[in-house]
């Protein structure tokens, strides 16, 4: 199965995290610890279920926002693994774009749940109309 971008299927893609790995994987050694609250953390677990294939101008975009300043950097791609859809929310004019998944990503729900909350606030209050399940990533977890 060739490798393709899974929102626009282009075949120039990078490799994104969905849950930022951070400095020195910081980042997602934190949120491993708040989604999975009685688990222990397993050295290379960052890369398992935490990658998407994403056109470059869609990952430096709005997922991890490289061409803004730094102080405004936030997630502006909302991902609804429910209906497989992707929003991006334009950091001028506040319009939110809808984009129909071409292929389903192998992430794990609470994942992109957590990416989800991490995203502007008017792109988290209107996935949350959509489904309050794709904010949540509590929901996604076995305990």
């Amino acid at each position: 199965m060739p490798l393709n971008c899974f929102i626009t299927g282009s075949e120039h893609f990078e490799k994104a995290h969905v849950i930022s790995k951070g400095s020195e994987i910081s980042e997602f050694i934190n949120a491993y610890h708040r989604i999975y609250v009685n688990s222990e953390y397993s050295p290379g677990f960052e890369d398992i279920q935490n990658i998407v294939y994403l056109r470059e101008d869609l990952h430096r975009g709005p997922m991890d926002s490289l061409n803004l300043p730094k102080d405004l950097r936030i997630r502006r791609i909302g991902f609804d693994f429910i209906n497989r859809k992707s929003y991006v929310i334009s950091a001028e004019t506040y319009k939110i774009e809808s984009f129909d998944w071409i292929s389903v990503p192998d992430v794990r729900p609470e994942y992109f749940a957590w990416s989800n909350k991490k995203c502007m606030k008017k792109l988290r209050k209107f996935m949350r109309g959509i489904d309050p399940r794709l904010t949540n990533f509590r929901h996604w977890v076995d305990e």
